[in-house]
């Protein structure tokens, strides 16, 4: 696989936290994560807090109900990797009076495989798929890749499926997930969030190289 043929379309970090329903959260902070942007929307309905910034192509969800902050950047690239990490430090000193419980990180990529999607992932699985096909009687058409592994005391979750809209498309996703209720200071994070994203370009390497 050519790594030039990969497209990162999303990145975020998601907090979740013990209680926000009671939480004291200020949203003038989050309406001023980035003093420089003009333009920012943002829309206040109940449970439901979102901030966007169209310039930095990043917007932040507060979801009271469901316990959980998001912060995400669109098609992010160069000092946006860093600009993330930072926004979720601003976002967590944003929220008094809950603990956090688990954070994590999510990469969404889209490889353009030059061939259909469907077609690539069953021949890259193949020889397993040889009993199923067998066992079903029928040819197997689409398949698609989910593994679970740990690694540095985070547990990550690994997927690949055909796109259902672009046919040479294959759509994959790498989630981090860290049980502790400890965010690393921001320079850490932002070390740990590149690493990870570094890491999850690799992976896609190997599990693709040609012989």
């Amino acid at each position: 696989m050519n790594i030039e043929n990969v497209s990162i379309k999303l990145a975020n970090i998601v907090l979740v936290f013990d209680d926000l329903i009671n939480a004291r959260i200020s949203r003038d902070s989050l309406l001023d994560l980035i003093p420089d942007e003009e333009n920012i929307n943002h829309i206040d309905v109940g449970p439901l807090f979102v901030v966007k910034y169209p310039e930095s192509k990043a917007e932040v969800i507060i979801l009271n109900q469901e316990r959980r902050a998001e912060i995400k950047i669109f098609q992010p690239e160069d000092d946006l990797w860093t600009l993330l990490p930072n926004l979720c430090s601003k976002v967590m000193n944003a929220i008094q009076e809950s603990n956090l419980t688990a954070y994590g990180y999510n990469y969404f990529l889209d490889i353009d495989l030059h061939e259909p999607s469907d077609n690539f992932m069953v021949n890259q699985l193949s020889d397993s798929l040889i009993n199923i096909s067998n066992q079903i009687g029928e040819q197997i058409t689409s398949s698609k890749i989910e593994i679970k592994y740990q690694k540095n005391g985070a547990m990550l979750n690994l997927s690949l499926n055909p796109s259902s809209e672009e046919e040479n498309i294959l759509s994959t996703k790498l989630n981090v997930h860290f049980l502790d209720d400890n965010l690393p200071p921001e320079e850490n994070l932002v070390a740990s969030f590149i690493e990870n994203k570094d890491n999850f370009l690799e992976t896609l390497n190997h599990i693709f190289e040609e012989d």
